[in-house]
């Protein structure tokens, strides 16, 4: 029950600092105009780009929830209190999660050999991305 309340805090803040109010300026007439970095960065102009944006936000979802299972799965097993069963299925969580983020990094690692040999760009420039600060 504790774990439940404790994934359930963390998402509050998660979902409360990607709220909070971010400082923008406006124009003479009143439109908001949002800093270059901001707009070079998500300006998408075809579905390649979209395509692209969409994998690489899959990647970042994928990075968090393999993070959240680790530790969900550490947790549970400090929380087991040596019984072997909730041991095992800790461990269990664990090397699920390890699994899954074998899979992202070889998936990432296939899609980059992938615009090597053929000379596509799926992630775009990623050696000239715009710094957000």
């Amino acid at each position: 029950m504790k774990i439940k309340q404790l994934l359930i805090s963390a998402q509050a803040a998660a979902i409360a600092s990607a709220t909070a109010a971010k400082p923008v300026r406006a124009d003479n007439t009143g439109n908001l105009l949002l800093p270059d970095s901001i707009t070079e960065q998500f300006s998408i102009t075809s579905l390649g780009e979209f395509l692209g944006a969409l994998v690489t936000l899959v990647y970042i979802i994928a990075g968090v929830l393999v993070f959240i299972y680790i530790v969900w799965g550490g947790i549970a097993w400090i929380l087991s209190g040596g019984d072997q069963g909730k041991t095992d299925e800790a461990r269990g969580r664990i090397v699920a999660a390890l699994t899954g983020m074998t899979i992202v990094a070889l998936s990432y690692a296939l899609i980059r050999l992938v615009e090597y040999f053929f000379g596509i760009t799926v992630f775009g420039d990623i050696e000239n991305l715009p710094r957000p600060f």
